[in-house]
């Protein structure tokens, strides 16, 4: 099998994705994998266009705390499908998430290039945010 063609069923998935809520400044999509609910967040608190995409277990605070949970492909397949429905939605002017994991850096470097390949009109800039967290700014060009 090629590479090309095992990254792209990485992020194809079957779970269903539903929307929790959603309004001009936020959105919230939620599925199950193996009896754990996630949440996909996308606020844009100062309605300026640049959005924070948070993904995470239900209920964990903040955000991004996916690790050790199972089947880490099937989530991240289901975060990629959160992704597209956002971006169909919303196709916002910037957003961007962090790698609070320094395991989670190098898939999102994997997923950002490959959006950008599936969204030609964006760029992304990684840079340190505050905290010291890896941070993907996604911007259209």
């Amino acid at each position: 099998m090629r590479l090309q063609q095992y990254i792209n069923e990485l992020f194809d998935t079957k779970v269903d994705i539903k929307v929790k809520w959603q309004d001009s400044y936020s959105v919230r999509y939620i599925f199950t994998i193996n009896d754990k609910e996630y949440m996909f967040n996308a606020v844009n608190d100062d309605q300026k266009g640049v959005w924070e995409i948070l993904f995470a277990l239900k209920g964990v605070e903040g955000g991004s705390e996916i690790t050790n949970t199972g089947n880490a492909t099937q989530v991240f397949a289901a975060v990629s499908k959160c992704m597209d429905m956002f971006m169909k939605k919303v196709k916002p002017d910037a957003f961007y998430f962090s790698a609070k994991e320094p395991s989670r850096i190098k898939l999102y470097k994997r997923f950002s290039k490959l959006f950008i390949k599936k969204h030609k009109n964006y760029e992304v800039k990684i840079y340190k945010d505050k905290h010291g967290n890896d941070e993907f700014l996604f911007m259209i060009e």
